[in-house]
């Protein structure tokens, strides 16, 4: 377990999105579009007939897509880099969008990502775009969106899944759905229940086409949107985690929405579901009241909790100092009541 702490603008939520993007591997030009763009709650993709604008630019340092983002990791498997650049045109201007003229040239937009491990000698290259199909009905004009990734045989270095508040994750109906399949469903509802009493029953209905997981309150069952902030939120690290075992479940705010009162209730549920499915979490915080609550629940456990304070300096490079509490430090810092986060 380990949670990332420090004043607004540290780099906290950064950290979350690079071993997301690293985790993506191949699909990390996809992936950045799906997860990491509405999570940072930008507008939707314009779409216009001569073109699109750029969705990946905001990942680069100060919009420069001149640049690159390097992203290196020793992982149990090895040392793994990911990389991205924008692809560039032939004027040496970024590739974006292309007025269509045939049906074979919609408007699109593309990014390389090379990645490199311990069984590649030299970095692969794929090429990730997003293409717009437009059709025309009458007035009425629709599009679509495709990612083609060239060559198409690439797959997630490893399992991550990130969450994030006020947006929307992990498809609650679909994940829980596969977790009753495996005898796994009681876990989720044993969490809930702790968090929430009145709760009796968990469901999965089906309305208009479309599937939604519902609370039995009081002998009537509720969409879980209509609960509170404290059961979404951890119905969405259950479930996420069940959806990345094996592999690491990004959080940012962690606990946010929980009353203090049953924080320590969630990183108990957290922690357990961490260490059966085999999943490494990071999680952002600016609360010491959630700081505090996952010591008391994992400080009898060597190693099971890391707390990572960020400082961004001010020096011109605006490097980051970072300091590591664990196990004795964490317990005297938590003891002397110091500021953590």
């Amino acid at each position: 377990m380990n949670i990332l702490t420090g004043l607004n603008d540290a780099g906290k939520t950064s950290i979350l999105e690079a071993l997301f993007l690293h985790s993506s591997g191949p699909l990390a030009g996809a992936f950045a579009v799906q997860a990491l763009r509405p999570g940072r709650r930008q507008d939707e993709i314009a779409v216009t007939p001569t073109g699109i604008d750029d969705p990946w630019a905001p990942l680069f340092h100060n919009f420069n897509v001149d640049g690159e983002i390097k992203l290196d990791a020793t992982t149990s498997r090895g040392p793994q880099t990911v990389t991205l650049t924008q692809d560039k045109g032939t004027d040496g201007q970024v590739a974006v969008g292309s007025k269509p003229i045939t049906d074979n040239q919609q408007p699109r937009t593309s990014i390389t990502v090379s990645v490199q491990t311990e069984k590649t000698l030299l970095p692969e290259h794929f090429r990730q775009s997003m293409i717009f199909h437009t059709s025309s009905s009458g007035a009425t004009t629709n599009v679509s969106l495709e990612f083609r990734l060239d060559p198409p045989r690439g797959e997630a270095l490893w399992k991550a899944a990130i969450v994030k508040p006020g947006v929307l994750g992990a498809d609650l109906a679909a994940v829980y759905s596969e977790m009753r399949k495996r005898s796994a469903g009681a876990t989720l509802l044993e969490a809930i229940q702790k968090i929430d009493d009145r709760i009796s029953g968990i469901e999965v209905l089906s309305e208009n086409g479309r599937s939604q997981l519902h609370a039995e309150v009081n002998g009537q069952l509720i969409p879980f949107e209509l609960l509170g902030d404290g059961p979404n939120a951890v119905a969405q690290y259950l479930v996420s985690m069940w959806a990345a075992r094996d592999g690491v479940l990004l959080i940012d705010e962690v606990g946010s929405g929980v009353h203090y009162s049953v924080l320590e209730t969630m990183w108990r549920s957290i922690y357990r579901a961490a260490k059966r499915l085999n999943v490494q979490v990071f999680a952002t915080s600016h609360s010491q009241e959630a700081l505090v609550a996952a010591h008391q629940v994992i400080n009898d456990r060597q190693d099971g909790l890391s707390v990572y304070r960020m400082r961004r300096s001010t020096s011109p490079e605006a490097s980051t100092r970072v300091t590591r509490y664990a196990g004795a430090t964490l317990a005297s810092a938590i003891e002397a009541n110091a500021e953590l986060r």
